[in-house]
C-alpha cells in the first residue's frame, strides 16, 4: 500500500508561499530583539521626545533621557516591526525550517516511490490472489508430474496402439483355442508318427495284407 506521505508537488506549493530564509528573521531572532525593546506604552516616540524637549530643557536631563533610549541605528520603529510582522505568516499555521526539513526527512524519494496513479495501474494488471497459485504451489505440482522429455522418450519405445488393435484383430479369441501348454500336453499323449510307421500299419496297409492273404 502507498505510504500516506504528502505529495512532493503539494509540499513544493507550500514551500513556495514561504519567505526566503535569507531575507527574513526567525520567530526566536524577532523575539529576541523585541525582547530588546521598550514597551511602546512606557515610551516616547522621536516626535514625542521632540515635541516635549524645550530648548529649554536641561542638557543634563536630556542626556540622561537619551541614554535610557535605544540606538536608532541599531533598532526598529513600531511601523517597521509591524510592516515585517505582517509580511510573515503566523506561527499556528506554518512549520518551522526544522519541521519541514524533519517532514521531508520522512518521505522518500520520488525517483525511488511509486505515485497512487502507477501503483493502482500495476495491482490492476496483477490477477487476484485468491484465484493464483504462488510459485511455492505450482514448484511442488509441477514436481508430481513427469518431466515431457522422459515421457517422450517413453512413449517412444511403446508399440503404436493402431499396429496393436490390427495384429490383435489377426489372433484367434483365447475361449476358442488351446495355449501352447494345452497343446504341448495333448500332443505328448500321441505316439510319434516315425514310430507309428515303424511298428504298425495303416488301414490301408492292413487291408492290403488281407488281401494277400486270402489268394
Amino acid at each position: 500500500m502507498v505510504s500516506p506521505k504528502s505529495d512532493k508537488t503539494y509540499v513544493d506549493t507550500q514551500l513556495a508561499l514561504k519567505a526566503d530564509k535569507l531575507t527574513t528573521y526567525t520567530k526566536t531572532e524577532v523575539d529576541t530583539s523585541l525582547g530588546l525593546k521598550a514597551n511602546q506604552s512606557s515610551t516616547y516616540t522621536k516626535t514625542e521626545v521632540d515635541g516635549l524637549v524645550s530648548p529649554k530643557s536641561d542638557k543634563t536631563y536630556v542626556d540622561a533621557q537619551l541614554a535610557l533610549k535605544a540606538n536608532q541605528l541599531t533598532t526598529y520603529t513600531k511601523t517597521e516591526v509591524d510592516t515585517a510582522l505582517g509580511l510573515k505568516a503566523n506561527q499556528s499555521s506554518t512549520y518551522t525550517k526544522t519541521e519541514v526539513d524533519t517532514a521531508l526527512g520522512l518521505k522518500a524519494n520520488q525517483s525511488t516511490t511509486y505515485t497512487k496513479t502507477e501503483v493502482d495501474t500495476a495491482l490492476a494488471l496483477k490477477a487476484n490472489q485468491s484465484t493464483t497459485y504462488t510459485k511455492t504451489e505450482v514448484d511442488t505440482e509441477l514436481a508430481k508430474k513427469a518431466n515431457t522429455t522422459d515421457m517422450n522418450v517413453a512413449l517412444a519405445l511403446k508399440s503404436d496402439k493402431t499396429y496393436v488393435d490390427t495384429q490383435l484383430a489377426l489372433k484367434a479369441n483365447q475361449s476358442t483355442t488351446y495355449t501352447k501348454t494345452e497343446v504341448d500336453t495333448e500332443l505328448a499323449k500321441k505316439v510319434n508318427q516315425t514310430d507309428l510307421e515303424a511298428n504298425y500299419y495303416t488301414k490301408s496297409q492292413t487291408y492290403t495284407k488281407l488281401d494277400a492273404s486270402k489268394t
